[in-house]
């Protein structure tokens, strides 16, 4: 009796420091990636920048493809991770947030396309705007819960880029990157 009483309580300490490890390995993995997701968008940033000062919208689009993979790439990379659940709930924001990015890239290349063809609707371009406004509120929870769990990003402070807006339209975008996951401010 007294064995199995101390097995049982070495496996519960054991189990406890797992969590501990489990935690910090989360943490560190999420913010490891993250950094790499934010970092690329403000590059990204500065090209659409660019692009857009030259009303490339044929390169935006280009770039917007290329920027929606590398979303689908960190979502999978996210999804991937295992959180305890201390960290669930930012786990679950995160893949949101990295869906409703994917969404509102897909909704800027329509637009961008029908731009291009000379036939962009008042659809598309409301669109659009719905789903920045999504981003945006979706990266302001996400924000608040990363701050609450302690993760503070380091990466660049960036401008809205200027992909992420109707070319004739003057909103912020909500796929910039900040310190943390807030895309925008609104």
């Amino acid at each position: 009796m007294a064995v199995t009483c101390a097995v049982a309580l070495i496996a519960g300490f054991l189990m406890a420091g797992c969590g501990v490890n489990q935690e910090e390995a989360y943490r560190t993995e999420w913010k490891d990636t993250m950094e790499v997701f934010f970092k690329q968008l403000d590059a990204d940033d500065k090209k659409a920048e660019k692009l857009s000062s030259e009303k490339d919208i044929s390169g935006v689009i280009k770039l917007v493809n290329e920027r929606i993979k590398g979303v689908e790439t960190t979502l999978d990379e996210v999804m991937a991770l295992e959180p305890p659940p201390s960290y669930q709930r930012l786990q679950i924001l995160t893949e949101y947030f990295t869906i409703a990015l994917i969404d509102q890239l897909e909704a800027q290349n329509e637009f961008n396309k029908a731009n291009v063809s000379g036939q962009p609707t008042g659809d598309l371009s409301t669109k659009v705007q719905y789903t920045q406004n999504r981003v945006a509120a979706v990266g302001q929870e996400l924000t608040v819960e990363q701050l609450s769990v302690g993760i503070v990003l380091d990466v660049p402070d960036a401008e809205p880029p200027e992909d992420s807006a109707p070319p004739e339209e003057e909103t912020e975008s909500p796929s910039g990157s900040q310190p943390a996951p807030a895309p925008a401010e609104e």
